[in-house]
């Protein structure tokens, strides 16, 4: 067949399937206008002659267009097995079942705004029956025929034979397309109660259309409770604390007695076997005996029949959430230690884990729906907690009396006693000070030079844990890998609060008996998200305004953000980035002037603090000549990179980080980062980049403990209080092989 042959047989197949499929749309389309040839209908046309030519060269097609069409879907759903299949027969091109699915980095608000859209570009056409789903196979869904065995057909067989069928979202677990906000289910239940459909088919749609949208959030879950469509987990009150009485919590016993009932205790294992675990829970503890010899644990092992292959770690976590006009609400939950691992490596689908990882390691609890790893205890409005300092601390100690029942009496399961052990607690440094009412923390850091003369002057220390910020530990030392503070920590076992003033969780929590401080764990994300790297972000952004975002109309601040919003925008638009930030402002950098302030980052989400260093980094690539000459410019490049180098290393490792090559790898990166941010390269410039002064000079000593004496310190799988010499080598990165003067 030579090529005119071929268009006027693709021609007449065309127009075969405009004038007859498609005029059965009636009012939706019309049958006597002839639509042009899509790229899909070309695509089609050509499948079916390369059907009736070969079989294998169609599969070859279909795999090359199942190729194109992979890009579209999100980098979760890519990995699923079942989306290959689908490809192969010939999902992406099929003319009937077709892909309308929003940008793959779209976030979960963005994507139910694009569903909203297409359903209204649907309706638009005019009268249009239409079916709103969820299905594991599209192509068996619509094209399904009757049969004996399964008597339903597909869509394209019903009574009312859909003509299309739109896929306008896919996701890697079925709860990631099911979660909708409440006020979307009731808007949903009125409309169909309105249309005549629902009430008379269930009950639970009549019940929910009744609600106000407004009180939706309070309201349906009690609806829900009615149909048994939650967790029947009770919720139990508080007695025995008069500042407590009838305060409602969720008691974790009652977590664990249900994940034992509904066969989900893997859940604390990252999906792992419970019936297989011993061996993996026995090897985290011999972990943790290494790094921490004073745990109570090990004595109350040696005094009892408890057996370590029964002890499932957890820790404890507090946050400041956002409640009736954002006003601040205390969440306590307990997470799970051991995990899926990091989206990063995982492609944020647990369901491939064991395809891609050994599953026999150990990796963190970031990975997958937090609904499957953190497990709520109560909720505290700021009113409540905010002037009632009683009331914060007995709530505290009434949710370590509940932990502690887990470990005491655990539940049975298969002959075996589990128990849940409490290691710490976790939170940013605000509530980690209110908790363990410290006296050491970021507001007792010294304002002023150290006067010898004067007698009552405040020590300056601002760690729990250690003595930086004294005359012989400064806390800005950040310069290399043996700081004071470091070597006296072994020997400065001084508590951070006053006689008989320990936080409300240490007195039923076991203890770690050498130093009880160490209860209260550093939190790296909320230190280096929501502090250091915003600070440094903010501070590199507006040293490169007026060198790599000039503005040919105006050399003014503001016509300087303009064009980095230009770039921003277009950066995360070539690169598919995902960012709750669409611009930034002199509010949002604190930068209100050129001479007083220090930069520093406001923008409420810490999770963007990753990608606009990820942003500075690229531009400062498109510079190289002007990152060599100027040195601030190198400074924050350097800085950009090895931040982005270290934190990359953390999120690839698992939970004990091994070999040790890898922590000498993200220790090297991190120095080069503490050492570039904490240099002094102009003093000409409209404010001091430097990390030992401004707002982030404390939280630089945090972060070196977290990523430098924390979670290496796991890696190395030793009690001693010095780096395995593999770490104290001098960094072989060139770039950082000496402190830079």
């Amino acid at each position: 067949m030579d090529v005119d042959e071929t268009n006027a047989w693709l021609e007449e197949l065309l127009g075969f399937r405009a004038d007859g499929p498609r005029a059965m749309l009636g009012t939706c389309c019309d049958a006597g206008q002839r639509p042009s040839a899509s790229e899909g209908e070309l695509h089609y046309a050509m499948l079916l002659r390369l059907c009736w030519l070969s079989w294998g060269t169609w599969t070859r097609v279909a795999l090359a267009l199942g190729e194109q069409s992979l890009e579209r879907f999100k980098l979760s759903v890519r990995c699923q097995p079942r989306l290959q299949e689908l490809l192969v027969l010939g999902l992406g091109a099929d003319r009937r079942v077709k892909l309308k699915l929003p940008p793959p980095s779209a976030t979960a608000s963005k994507s139910l705004q694009w569903c909203k859209q297409m359903v209204q570009s649907i309706l638009d056409k005019g009268p249009t029956v239409y079916k709103i789903g969820m299905t594991g196979n599209p192509l068996l869904r619509f094209y399904k025929l009757p049969s004996a065995e399964s008597p339903s057909p597909g869509y394209r067989y019903e009574k009312d034979k859909f003509e299309f069928m739109y896929i306008v979202f896919a996701g890697a677990t079925w709860d990631e397309a099911g979660l909708v906000p409440c006020c979307k289910v009731v808007g949903l239940a009125k409309a169909l109660v309105k249309d005549g459909v629902g009430a008379s088919q269930s009950q639970l749609i009549e019940d929910l259309s009744k609600i106000k949208e407004k009180d939706a959030e309070g309201k349906t879950h009690d609806v829900l409770s009615k149909h048994a469509l939650t967790l029947p987990i009770p919720i139990r009150e508080i007695f025995g604390k008069p500042e407590l009485e009838g305060f409602p919590r969720l008691k974790p016993i009652d977590f664990l007695h249900y994940m034992a009932e509904s066969g989900h205790l893997n859940k604390l294992l990252g999906g792992r076997s419970i019936a297989a675990s011993g061996r993996i829970l026995l090897q985290f503890w011999q972990n943790f005996k290494g790094i921490h010899p004073d745990f109570e644990l090990w004595d109350l092992v040696e005094d009892s029949d408890i057996n370590l292959a029964d002890c499932i770690p957890i820790h404890a976590h507090m946050d400041g959430g956002r409640g009736y006009k954002k006003s601040e609400f205390l969440v306590l939950n307990w997470c799970s230690i051991i995990g899926n691992g990091t989206g990063r490596q995982n492609k944020k689908d647990p369901g491939v884990h064991r395809l891609r990882r050994n599953p026999d390691s150990m990796q963190t609890s970031l990975l997958g729906h937090s609904f499957t790893s953190h497990f709520l205890y109560a909720a505290m409005p700021a009113h409540f907690h905010k002037k009632n300092e009683v009331a914060f601390h007995s709530l505290l100690a009434s949710f370590a009396e509940d932990l502690r029942e887990c470990f005491d009496e655990g539940i049975m399961w298969n002959g075996r006693l589990l128990r849940l052990v409490l290691v710490g607690l976790k939170g940013d440094a605000k509530m980690q000070t209110r908790a363990g009412r410290f006296n050491r923390n970021s507001s007792t850091v010294r304002k002023a030079p150290y006067d010898p003369t004067k007698v009552k002057q405040s020590l300056g220390r601002c760690c729990w844990l250690c003595p930086a910020g004294d005359i012989q530990a400064p806390f800005e030392e950040i310069h290399h890998e043996q700081p004071a503070w470091w070597q006296m920590m072994p020997h400065f076992l001084e508590p951070p609060w006053g006689p008989g003033q320990e936080g409300g969780m240490l007195e039923s929590s076991l203890q770690y008996t050498m130093n009880p401080a160490k209860f209260y764990l550093h939190d790296l994300f909320h230190v280096y998200l929501a502090g250091v790297g915003q600070d440094f972000a903010a501070a590199a952004l507006v040293a490169m305004l007026p060198h790599m975002f000039q503005s040919p109309d105006s050399n003014s601040v503001d016509a300087q953000i303009s064009v980095l919003n230009d770039a921003f925008k277009a950066w995360r638009k070539m690169f598919h980035v995902g960012c709750h930030i669409t611009a930034f402002s002199k509010t949002m950098l604190h930068y209100p002037d050129q001479t007083k302030q220090f930069p520093t980052g406001m923008w409420s989400k810490a999770s963007d603090t990753a990608r606009i260093i990820q942003f500075i980094a690229y531009v400062c690539s498109l510079w190289p000549e002007l990152c060599s000459q100027n040195k601030m410019l190198g400074y924050i490049d350097m800085a950009s990179r090895a931040i982005g180098n270290s934190m990359v290393g953390l999120y690839d490792a698992d939970l004990w980080i091994e070999p040790l090559v890898d922590s000498a790898n993200i220790f090297d990166a991190h120095l080069g980062f503490l050492i570039t941010y904490g240099t002094k390269p102009s003093t000409s410039v409209c404010f001091n980049f430097c990390a030992d002064q401004g707002p982030a000079a404390d939280q630089n000593h945090r972060t070196e403990w977290d990523v430098f004496f924390g979670l290496l310190q796991q890696a190395s799988h030793t009690c001693c209080t010095k780096w395995p010499a593999s770490i104290c080598l001098p960094s072989k990165n060139p770039l950082f092989a000496s402190p830079v003067s």
